[in-house]
């Protein structure tokens, strides 16, 4: 499946690249109806070093944020759109975060950065068929402490910025957008099975219902149910006739 937000200027795929341990669950876009603005709270920083301090520091599976908005304006992209990641506590499942390099408490977005957080919006409220409204983060339930994202969002969002124009990053070909590899269970009563296998091959997990259409990976894992309907270069598959032979032929394949 092709989202709007793909097609924007200075867009990176980062999904699977930064540090994790393990992977967040995943749904289908259309339980998304909020988008929630963050800032770093940092000067400098990017997916990769923030992937750290959440894994690393904090524990969680992987990196927070589904976008990441660099000063140059540089998108990076971590998670499909249904991944219920940590950034908004309660609020986590149905909202999807964006959050832009900077302390903005002392400074504010480059104009780059307000660029690109205009058309990802723009692009978003195309993508999610379910979006209802944008909020800071100290706008969700809970968090009416939190200074963040502290700059004025809601005029960036509302209106094109004007900025000085860049020449756009060179799209990657189609297999540079893909996923090296991918689980794919039948239901989440075969996630505790899957979730071996995935931090052995380093692979995120999607429910069959949630997974996009086409193809999504160059190789497959399928864990419980059938290959049908799946495509790949290469599909593995690791099935049986319950739950016990299926985690039977797991243990097998990690032998």
């Amino acid at each position: 499946m092709s989202f709007h937000f793909q097609k924007l200027p200075k867009f990176k795929n980062l999904r699977g690249k930064t540090k994790h341990n393990g992977w967040y669950k995943v749904y289908s876009p259309s339980v998304k109806t909020d988008i929630a603005i963050h800032h770093s709270l940092t000067k400098t920083g990017n997916s990769a070093a923030f992937a750290n301090y959440h894994v690393g520091t904090l524990g969680w599976p992987e990196v927070a944020y589904h976008f990441v908005i660099l000063k140059d304006g540089t998108i990076e992209w971590n998670h499909d759109l249904g991944v219920l990641s940590y950034h908004v506590g309660d609020s986590n499942k149905f909202s999807v975060g964006i959050c832009l390099v900077g302390d903005f408490r002392t400074e504010e977005p480059t104009d780059e950065q307000k660029l690109s957080l205009y058309l990802l919006h723009e692009a978003l409220k195309k993508d999610l068929p379910n979006y209802k409204c944008t909020r800071g983060h100290n706008e969700f339930p809970g968090y009416a402490w939190k200074q963040c994202p502290v700059f004025n969002y809601k005029a960036v969002i509302a209106k094109k910025p004007v900025a000085q124009a860049s020449k756009p990053a060179p799209k990657p070909k189609e297999d540079d957008d893909m996923l090296e590899k991918a689980i794919v269970i039948n239901a989440f009563p075969d996630f505790a099975i899957a979730e071996v296998l995935a931090a052995r091959i380093k692979a995120p997990i999607y429910t069959r219902s949630a997974l996009p259409a086409g193809k999504v990976a160059k190789e497959l894992y399928v864990v419980g149910g059938t290959k049908d309907g799946l495509q790949a270069d290469k599909i593995v598959a690791l099935t049986g006739k319950d739950r016990f032979e299926v985690a039977e032929n797991v243990a097998k394949f990690l032998k």
